[in-house]
């Protein structure tokens, strides 16, 4: 039976009939390439230019022990390693050098979490402490009543993620809201099922109404 060159697992079969694969896998491949480059030379131990992890090097010249390291602090090394500061949205102080594409004064955010808050903030016109004092006042749970708890540091799909609420009479589907025609904040089965009660340009009370009478009087058949 064939076997991997590298590793010693099976191998798997060709593009061609009755051919096989030196390697079982690209890791497997180049693992052996790497390891082959050892090959006349023995270039000592050496710690890594970004993340200090010591590795040795297969040519004099590399400083990086990954191709991830070698993006990142190739790039860290060309645009300047900005100071440690807080996010904009939870406040949490961060390391901008942690992110591949990070750049001094362009990076505002500790997670893609928090800028998603924040792009939801600006689509609303409401601040963050507007939005914990809501949430507060409202006593932590969906403003309808139903009882289900929110929180504003869950991501967005979550059972209790914040939906904001706002009379689309004032601000039209799809724009901007204000940010003075915020109703509350509700829990998404609540929001979304206030949002079919008002397509159309229908009065929510009236229509709620009128499935509450056909579901209180219908006959399963």
């Amino acid at each position: 039976m064939d076997t991997c060159e590298w590793c010693q697992g099976p191998a798997i079969r060709g593009r061609f009939p009755n051919t096989v694969k030196r390697f079982c896998s690209t890791r497997c491949n180049e693992a052996h390439y790497f390891a082959s480059s050892y090959v006349g030379h023995d270039y000592p131990v050496i710690p890594c230019a970004w993340c200090k992890t010591e590795f040795k090097p297969w040519n004099k010249n590399q400083r990086f022990c990954s191709k991830v390291c070698n993006g990142r602090g190739a790039y860290r090394e060309r645009v300047g390693f900005p100071e440690p500061w807080p996010c904009n949205w939870c406040g949490t102080v961060f390391d901008p050098n942690t992110f591949r594409r990070a750049r001094p004064g362009r990076m505002r955010f500790c997670s893609p979490f928090c800028r998603t808050k924040a792009v939801v903030l600006s689509s609303y016109n409401v601040t963050g402490e507007r939005l914990f004092k809501m949430l507060a006042d409202q006593g932590g749970e969906c403003a309808t009543g139903c009882g289900t708890p929110l929180s504003l540091m869950v991501p967005r799909g979550h059972p209790e993620a914040v939906q904001v609420d706002h009379d689309h009479g004032c601000c039209p589907e799809g724009a901007k809201s204000c940010g003075e025609c915020i109703r509350g904040l509700l829990c998404p089965p609540c929001n979304q099922s206030l949002g079919w009660l008002e397509s159309g340009g229908a009065d929510p009370l009236i229509r709620l109404r009128a499935i509450e009478s056909y579901i209180s009087v219908k006959e399963y058949t």
